[in-house]
């Protein structure tokens, strides 16, 4: 085509009604490429980082808590300040100035009170202040530095502790002393379990002590640690204490058994350690300039900030997290894994998708015949240009005010991307396939189904000369960064490389496929070919191979990072992979999505200031929707994109690779375990326990092990059942509802004749010296003394419905028990089944689960007696004896009322004394008969 044929071109610029534009000036300054304005450029890096806001400080900040309400932030600075500030306002709602450092605070769980704990200051060691008013209430008495404070959930205690090698709990509201512990060394950090059933304390002697509540705060646990402790914090359950310090790393511990459940490495001194009050997260801040947040129960890192933070605290809400340190600020993140920003749904599918070279716009084009353009800030839908038919590609002009638009319609149109008036089309007699402007603006080119490839003037909108490239049909085209080539791909398997402005040919690349995807590096140095097989990188100057990334299907987009340091790729197999550019390793795992990736783009305008330099912001085509995701070192599939996929076999296969994908979360903190349960997908959640099974990831739950088992039982799923219970499914604090679940599992088990796997289960129990279960040398020490038959109120339920009632003939020696006990494997289970179910003859909410059993038989009154006689001295002696003395002294308060009685009535003593007596004697005597009528009744 000749530089003077318009032939293609159906809207001349220079027609009055073809443009919004006046004159071709207009176009001329076009040109002109406009980086955004500092606000855009400052929204956008928020995005990125995930930044919500900032609050500036006057001084560093040591100490951060939360409200419980989430409208105020109480804070701790260096210059011996600590401020409450209204967290929608940034405003300061009352600054409590002291002559000593500030080293803790507190707000009380109710929100009524502010405790503020400090370096000695003239014998006060702590100041508790109302919360509204900001009026002191109270004053605490120490003898040293306060470094730990600490409200109990119902904020009627509070827990002080100090360099004075004690902790004590004072009464909120008074002040008075309830509890005192006395410790070897510095205070360090206090906690209460949530359930208020625990203390820890944490001292500079690298000692944990917890105290259990029930028992007068009797001391349960010493845990000796590595490093010296200087902070902790109980899990929202109260299942896990985590603590760290010196020792550069996070343990958390199981808060029963006091028995390690991870280990969370660091590179510096631990300051900070926060739950959120959702339970998945845990954050830590350390000496080593990050706060990494951390999925809770694999210890799997979430996210990175890199800052010098010295505290961290979340919302109440579990939605942000707010961290303050050196820099004199306290700043709040998104705490959500921010994988997906936004989504916009189509009725139809997407095939591609761009943001505007000044990161105004995202414009969106597929097969509803429209392109959509948003606003990239406000999620506003600023123009719909309406098409007769798909769209396949679309692409900006460097100075971001033309859209250029091109598809199955045979045309291509430009936009006025401002106003969404078109300014001309371009018609041509095959699908447009690929469009793509010059990086200084002044021309664009197309091409499609043929080998023509047609270039334009993008300010007069004249041809220009035309490249006829041999091979067919044109599915990729390129400029690269400095303005000096043309990359073309096609069918014809190769890539062909053109001098732009003389159009000469200068070499060639060839691909083992079609070439459906071409992308340069930004400097230029790279050139990615994507299509069929695989993405081979090449050197721009000579063409030769640099890397080849093998892929399982067929690439569908293909993007460098504005940075130039990562590539994206997206397949056919519904994955989205990023590659490290210098070694070409992974930058995150593969994102794996419902449909196939079709488009990417990156956010182009990305600051090297902000918090997290390794993300990145991009706009993803799959499906019907156009997602706005953020891409970090550390990002996840998203489970809600997991569970969209309707093919089981893709995601069990992507699960095979990234096993622990079984407990990652969604925004709501449901893992996709729970989420599969949730929604019903069977298939799923049965190759999910293979993979949870193989590597012990279920059994860190003891709430999602329950749900799973009961899902099991409902369908019957016996084969993935019997995987979970032949596993290490007991451990040393197996919970007793979890063992009455377990029994159930097991009952469902030995109805469907698989005894081995119950017995398995058991052993493994007792392999772990779980309390509930009966042992082989119990049964030797302790013969039986009687015939357990003879005991009739002893008529339960047997819960093996298949398992054949023992003889009632009991075994009166050890050798006659060691013999069915090694060869009966139903008699084993038997035995170990009732001792699970009767923990004690006491606990009667045990004996009412057996009774109210379905289906099931007597249990064998061999079982049962070797049961309650092999643990006569752990508990039934001592509830006989404990109900003995009690009547005893109940006849003897009767005899002793009746005595009285009987000499009143003799003598006519009819004072006030007497009659009190009397009447303090009879309510003793109708309380103990009170007593015996419900034991009996129990019975």
């Amino acid at each position: 085509m000749s530089g003077n044929d318009d032939s293609f071109l159906t809207n001349p610029p220079h027609h009055p009604n073809t443009s919004p534009h006046t004159s071709q000036r207009d176009y001329v300054a076009s040109l002109v490429i406009d980086e955004p304005r500092y606000n855009d450029r400052e929204s956008h890096e928020k995005m990125i980082s995930g930044l919500i806001r900032e609050i500036i400080c006057n001084d560093d900040v040591t100490r951060i808590c939360y409200s419980p309400d989430g409208t105020q932030v109480f804070v701790s600075t260096y210059n011996n300040t600590a401020t409450a500030y209204d967290i929608t306002t940034g405003t300061v709602l009352h600054e409590f100035k002291y002559d000593c450092r500030v080293y803790a605070i507190a707000y009380s769980p109710n929100g009524s009170q502010l405790a503020v704990g400090l370096d000695k200051y003239d014998g006060i060691g702590a100041f508790v202040y109302d919360a509204v008013t900001y009026i002191q209430l109270h004053a605490i008495e120490r003898d040293d530095r306060v470094s730990a404070i600490c409200y109990s959930l119902d904020s009627h205690e509070i827990a002080v502790g100090g360099f004075d090698s004690s902790t004590t709990i004072y009464e909120a509201t008074s002040g008075v002393i309830l509890h005192d512990f006395n410790q070897d060394r510095n205070i360090r950090a206090v906690g209460f379990s949530p359930n208020g059933e625990q203390i820890a304390i944490g001292t500079s002697t690298k000692y944990i002590y917890i105290f259990n509540n029930a028992n007068c705060w009797e001391l349960i646990h010493t845990i000796g640690c590595e490093g010296k402790i200087s902070t902790l914090a109980y899990s929202p359950d109260s299942s896990r204490i985590a603590c760290g310090g010196s020792d550069m790393k996070v343990v958390i511990y199981d808060a029963v058994s006091a028995t390690v459940l991870l280990e969370l490495k660091r590179g510096g001194y631990v300051s900070s350690i926060a739950y959120s009050p959702n339970g998945s997260q845990i954050a830590v801040s350390a000496d080593d300039s990050k706060v990494i947040i951390y999925d809770s129960t694999m210890g799997a890192v979430l996210h990175e900030f890199p800052a010098e933070i010295r505290s961290v605290a979340y919302s109440p809400d579990s939605t942000q997290i707010c961290m303050g340190g050196s820099n004199k600020k306290i700043s709040w993140y998104n705490t959500a894994t921010r994988t997906v920003l936004r989504e916009f749904p189509r009725d139809l599918r997407v095939l591609t998708i761009s943001y505007s070279p000044d990161s105004k716009q995202i414009a969106v084009g597929g097969v509803d015949n429209a392109v959509i353009i948003y606003d990239a800030l406000t999620d506003n839908v600023l123009h719909t240009l309406k098409r007769n038919n798909a769209i396949f590609t679309i692409a900006y002009s460097p100075d971001s005010r033309q859209l250029a638009v091109g598809g199955k319609d045979c045309t291509v149109s430009i936009y006025d991307a401002l106003s969404g008036e078109i300014i001309r089309t371009y018609e041509r007699e095959s699908w447009i396939r690929t469009i793509a402007y010059s990086p200084d603006g002044k021309q664009f080119a197309f091409a499609g189904s043929d080998s023509k490839i047609d270039f334009f003037d993008s300010v007069s909108g004249t041809s220009l000369p035309s490249i006829d490239r041999p091979g067919g049909g044109v599915l990729a085209l390129i400029y690269s960064p400095d303005n000096t080539q043309i990359a073309i791909g096609g069918i014809d398997k190769k890539v062909n490389i053109y001098d732009r402005m003389t159009r000469a040919f200068l070499h060639q690349v060839s691909y083992q496929g079609k070439v459906w995807y071409l992308a340069y590096s930004p400097d230029g140095s790279q050139m990615a070919v994507g299509g069929e097989h695989n993405v081979t990188v090449c050197d721009s100057p000579t063409g030769a191979t640099l890397h080849k990334i093998a892929l399982d299907g067929s690439v569908r987009s293909l993007a460098y990072s504005p940075d130039g340091e990562n590539i994206t790729v997206g397949t056919s197999t519904k994955m989205m992979n990023i590659y490290n550019t210098s070694n070409w390793e992974l930058f995150c795992s593969p994102i794996l999505f419902h449909a196939a990736v079709l488009g990417v783009s990156f956010l182009p305008h990305i600051s090297l200031n902000h918090l997290d330099r390794k993300a990145y912001i991009l706009a993803v085509a799959v499906g019907n929707f156009s997602i706005i995701m953020r891409i970090h070192a550390n990002t996840r599939s998203p489970v809600e994109y997991l569970l969209k996929n309707d093919d089981d076999e893709i995601l069990l296969n992507y699960l095979s690779v990234y096993k622990t994908a079984t407990f990652w979360r969604n925004e709501n903190g449901k893992t996709l375990l729970a989420a599969a349960l949730e929604e019903d997908r069977s298939e799923l959640v049965t190759g999910l326990v293979e993979y949870c099974n193989k590597y012990e990831l279920i059994h860190n739950s003891s709430e999602q092990l329950m749900a799973l088992m009961d899902y099991l039982q409902q369908r019957y799923d016996l084969q993935s059942l019997h995987k979970i219970i032949e596993s290490k499914c007991y451990r040393e604090y197996t919970s007793s509802v979890l063992l009455m679940n377990m029994v159930d599992a097991l009952h469902t088990l030995t109805e469907k004749k698989s005894v081995d796997s119950v017995v398995k289960a058991l052993e493994a129990g007792e392999e772990k010296a779980i309390p509930g279960f009966v042992y082989q040398k119990d049964g030797l020490q302790s013969p039986l003394k009687q015939n357990a038959s003879s005991t009739s109120w002893f008529s339960f339920l047997n819960m093996f419905s298949n398992i054949q009632k023992f003889p009632t003939k009991s075994s009166n020696s050890p050798s006659d028990f060691h013999l069915w006990y090694e060869t009966d494997l139903n008699r084993r289970v038997n035995l170990k089944t009732l001792r699970v179910l009767l923990p004690n003859l006491g606990n009667f909410n045990s004996l009412k689960i057996l009774i109210k059993m379905e289906s099931l038989q007597p249990f064998n009154t061999e079982s049962l007696g070797t049961v309650i006689n092999c643990q006569w001295n752990k508990w039934a002696k001592n509830r006989f004896f404990f109900q003995f003395y009690a009547y005893i002294l109940w006849l003897i308060l009767l005899t002793l009322l009746w005595e009285v009685t009987n000499k009143a009535h003799i003598s006519g003593d009819v004072t006030a004394g007497r009659q009190w007596t009397e009447i303090f004697l009879t309510a003793l005597v109708t309380i103990g008969l009170l007593y015996f009528t419900y034991i009996e009744y129990l019975q």
